[in-house]
């Protein structure tokens, strides 16, 4: 009898449809982001022309100073990396917020050229092969720590958890939301 093989299929799929649904599945990217996509701003912003959104240039608590980031960088917890970007005012802007997991995944930059994953836990596409690191674009985002970065996009696998990105890595992990983790603002551009 067939029946237990139809029904694991139907549950994988209906996984995969549920990922898709929520936003929170890796889907295919590109390994490597080219610095002319991003336009670096002297006010400490950069301006993503791919996506149509502007970054900060530096992680929460860092300070841009000619084209660098100095200072050392805030760990907050979720909920203090959400009010500190609803309270900041870089560049003159009033709208940050925390980025999507999908934003915050298609800053990864694999040197190599080369993605590995997705892994079970929808852990995203990791860089694969000899990669630099920080796994991001540094001409547009420098002296990003290697460390993780918090996404408004909350965990499927823990129940007060939400996703963040590992720019040592580049692959994206499911934490507890009080955690301490380093912040990216994101904001659209109208």
């Amino acid at each position: 009898m067939k029946t237990p093989v139809l029904c694991s299929k139907l549950k994988l799929a209906l996984l995969l449809l549920i990922l898709c649904l929520t936003g929170n599945v890796a889907l295919a990217q590109e390994a490597m982001r080219d610095s002319d996509e991003f336009m670096v701003h002297d006010n400490g912003t950069v301006t993503d022309q791919r996506l149509n959104l502007m970054w900060s240039a530096c992680a929460a608590g860092m300070t841009w100073d000619a084209g660098s980031c100095v200072g050392e960088p805030l760990r907050l917890n979720w909920n203090g990396a959400r009010h500190a970007a609803r309270n900041s005012t870089l560049g003159g802007h009033d709208n940050w917020r925390l980025p999507t997991i999908q934003e915050l995944r298609d800053l990864v930059h694999c040197s190599s050229g080369r993605r590995q994953g997705p892994d079970n836990t929808d852990g995203g596409y990791r860089c694969d092969g000899g990669f630099a690191s920080p796994t991001i674009v540094e001409d547009a985002f420098p002296d990003t720590p290697e460390e993780m970065f918090w996404s408004y996009s909350p965990s499927l696998f823990l129940s007060f958890g939400s996703m963040g990105v590992f720019f040592r890595s580049g692959g994206s992990f499911h934490r507890d939301r009080e955690d301490l983790y380093l912040v990216r603002w994101v904001r659209d551009l109208d």
